[in-house]
C-alpha cells in the first residue's frame, strides 16, 4: 500500500461522482 493505492482509489471516487477526465 501506497502513493499509487490511494491515487487509484481517488481516481475510482472521482469516477463514482462523475468527476474524472482522463
Amino acid at each position: 500500500m501506497g502513493a499509487a493505492t490511494e491515487a487509484t482509489a481517488m481516481a475510482v471516487e472521482e469516477l463514482n461522482m462523475g468527476w474524472y477526465t482522463a
